[in-house]
């Protein structure tokens, strides 16, 4: 250890040793080790304590949040170890080591977000990569405001995922309560089986937060809209409102099912969730959820794609020209994202193009259209659907194509409208 902590240490242990347990006698020796070293024990396990030692820490909001994820070692089941951190905690508060600890909301930067956001809008439009735009704005709204570079926020969002001040987390129809928030949950052991109470994602990162409350942090719902809602948020659905915070005016709190605990979201808490308004394997979302969020809607930006060529193709505009007609055909919410064309940044040929339209642009049109040809003829040319005589007579048989040449390409947007539906 430091010297700096050795002084600390020397300082606790007077501290401790002179006060009185709830029986009216001083604490001995042996329990002030065996607290200690309880609490040592649980920082050994934790990649984010970098083995120091309890006297290395001299700030109490960063103590607390290392006591937050201590809570999930194996030391931490003996009680001893909430003593060590507990004891030392109060040390650093009576004693000032920690500086100055306050609570108050003026002391959490006030980014312009909202608590509960959901970016929503059809795929390729960004929600995910803007997801990292959002969490390190809401984290450190100064440094993102510094930011010339995507790769220079994708840093930050990094760091601050290490400090664990961000989670990401993708929903899904598998997913529910006891990994959100809590559950029981089998535990091998040289006995055998057992079944233990363990804090699920969500709950775990509130935990963390409660001890850091001078920062920001973020839970990060991926496809908020592909899970049951009701099922995984439970009793949280009224909790994460921002007026039931922990700390606001109507403050509200439950107790959970499995650990019996009493629990509230804080409110330096954001939640950003992401919503494929396309996706027509989506139930509805919860509209107890839809009240408590504000939905930010994402749609196709043509000016990212500006000026992009490939070849002679003008990309924009031919994408505007697609989305036009499938807005015509379907909505706007199943539109194309520009997205799915930012590989031609460092790939600007026709057969990246090419590429891009097998792999990406047709199989989504296909799954639009219910491999309806005839609509997608009409979304993009005759180019991209071969007419085949019908063996057994009637209608001709129509099927997708992938053409490479240029001027396939040029044709969506060339062509007028009604070419195909002679």
């Amino acid at each position: 250890m430091t010297p700096q902590a050795e002084e600390r240490k020397e300082r606790y242990n007077a501290w401790f040793l002179n006060r009185e347990s709830r029986k009216g006698s001083k604490f001995s020796p042996v329990t002030l080790s065996t607290y200690t070293n309880a609490a040592n024990r649980a920082l050994q396990e934790l990649a984010e304590a970098e083995k120091k030692k309890i006297f290395e820490y001299d700030d109490v909001s960063e103590l607390k949040r290392i006591f937050g994820l201590a809570k999930r070692t194996q030391a931490y089941k003996n009680p001893d170890c909430k003593r060590g951190f507990e004891n030392y905690i109060e040390f650093l508060s009576d004693n000032g080591d920690g500086g100055e600890e306050t609570a108050d909301e003026e002391n959490v930067p006030a980014p312009p977000v909202e608590l509960n956001t959901v970016l929503y809008g059809p795929p390729g439009t960004g929600k995910t990569y803007n997801t990292v735009n959002y969490a390190v704005k809401i984290i450190d709204p100064i440094g993102y405001a510094a930011i010339d570079s995507h790769n220079e926020a994708i840093a930050l969002y990094k760091k601050y995922e290490r400090d664990g001040k961000i989670r990401f987390t993708t929903f899904h129809q598998s997913y529910g309560y006891e990994e959100f928030i809590e559950g029981i949950k089998p535990v091998t052991t040289e006995n055998g089986m057992k079944y233990e109470v363990a804090a699920g994602a969500f709950k775990e990162f509130c935990d963390r937060a409660k001890f850091d409350p001078r920062s920001n942090y973020v839970f990060i719902c991926d496809e908020i809209n592909r899970g049951n809602v009701s099922k995984i948020f439970g009793e949280l659905i009224t909790l994460i409102e921002p007026t039931k915070r922990l700390g606001a005016a109507e403050e509200t709190t439950c107790v959970l099912p499995y650990s019996r605990e009493k629990f509230g979201v804080p409110k330096n808490v954001y939640l950003v969730g992401t919503m494929n308004t396309a996706d027509r394997s989506l139930v509805q979302l919860d509209a107890a959820l839809r009240r408590r969020f504000s939905f930010v809607e994402m749609m196709p930006d043509y000016t990212v794609l500006a000026g992009k060529k490939a070849g002679a193709v003008d990309i924009p505009r031919m994408l505007a020209t697609i989305n036009e007609r499938i807005s015509a055909l379907i909505d706007r919410e199943h539109t194309i994202g520009h997205a799915y064309f930012t590989s031609l940044n460092e790939n600007s040929t026709v057969e990246e193009l090419a590429a891009i339209f097998k792999n990406k642009v047709v199989p989504l049109l296909q799954e639009y259209f219910y491999d309806d040809y005839e609509a997608i003829e009409k979304v993009l040319s005759s180019d991209f659907v071969e007419r085949k005589p019908n063996p057994f007579g009637g209608r001709e048989i129509r099927d997708i194509k992938y053409p490479t040449d240029e001027a396939a390409f040029i044709g969506i947007y060339a062509r007028k409208t009604d070419e195909t539906n002679e």
